[in-house]
């Protein structure tokens, strides 16, 4: 059997893949509540790693994302965690935000049934994959640190799938991320985005907001979509059967809130 290298074009979609799946975990470990990782994780030299990551994505995504990238960056340099912890309470609650509820179905959710067959479409995508909500997460599948982990998910597999599989398994993954993302993720983390650099008001919330809205605008732009960026927020009047609102992500680590059945 002769093995070949893939081409400089190939090799390219990969870095791509890999650059967004990378970008999207750093979104879904930050916008939880905050621990020692997450610290770690955003300083030097877990920044310069990140940095490299982000290099590897297309051109006009790199320079649409640069300012904010550098900002973020500059708000990170005394990060305390203490502080951060006490500014993801006053930003996000102890139990809800108000102001930008980190929560699909408090977006343009008119009634109980149009949030529960929102929440069982979140699902079928999750299923899809093989993949459930890990119980100790005690959290709903439209929680946007879940969703931001699934696209982190299904782009590290469409990298695999492009460097050992076939045209079939690369587009399978990539119909998934352009349908959730149409269906679900741009209909309303746009919203939410700009909602959280409006509480945060300055600091790190304020510039991860401004970086999850550049970086979406980029996805926007890679699958022809166009995201809401107004999306009304509905007031809370009930509770879908079977959801959880007990606890919320804590402290429970990111890979960990998406487990393979």
């Amino acid at each position: 059997m002769t093995l070949t290298l893939n081409s400089s074009a190939e090799e390219k979609e990969i870095d791509v893949a890999w650059g967004r799946s990378y970008l999207y975990l750093l979104l879904s470990r930050a916008i939880r509540y905050p621990d020692a990782g997450l610290v770690a994780s955003l300083k030097e030299p877990a920044l310069t790693f990140f940095e490299g990551t982000f290099d590897l994505l297309a051109a006009g995504a790199r320079e649409a994302l640069r300012p904010a990238l550098d900002s973020l960056r500059a708000a990170v340099t005394d990060l305390d965690l203490a502080q951060l912890q006490s500014d993801h309470r006053r930003v996000f609650g102890h139990i809800e935000s108000s102001l930008c509820p980190p929560y699909e179905t408090r977006y343009d959710t008119r009634h109980l049934f149009q949030q529960t067959q929102q929440l069982a479409d979140i699902a079928g995508f999750y299923r899809a994959f093989s993949l459930d909500i890990s119980e100790g997460a005690h959290e709903r599948p439209d929680h946007l640190a879940i969703e931001l982990e699934f696209l982190h998910f299904v782009c590290f597999k469409e990298a695999y799938a492009l460097k050992h599989h076939g045209p079939e398994q690369v587009e399978l993954c990539r119909d998934a991320e352009a349908k959730f993302l149409t269906d679900h993720l741009l209909r309303w983390a746009p919203s939410f985005a700009k909602r959280l650099q409006g509480a945060a008001g300055s600091g790190f919330y304020k510039q991860l907001g401004a970086l999850m809205a550049a970086f979406l605008s980029t996805e926007a732009a890679r699958w022809g979509c166009d995201p809401a960026e107004e999306a009304a927020l509905q007031p809370v009047e009930f509770t879908p059967e079977g959801c959880n609102f007990s606890c919320g992500l804590g402290a429970q680590g990111v890979e960990d809130l998406i487990g393979q059945r």
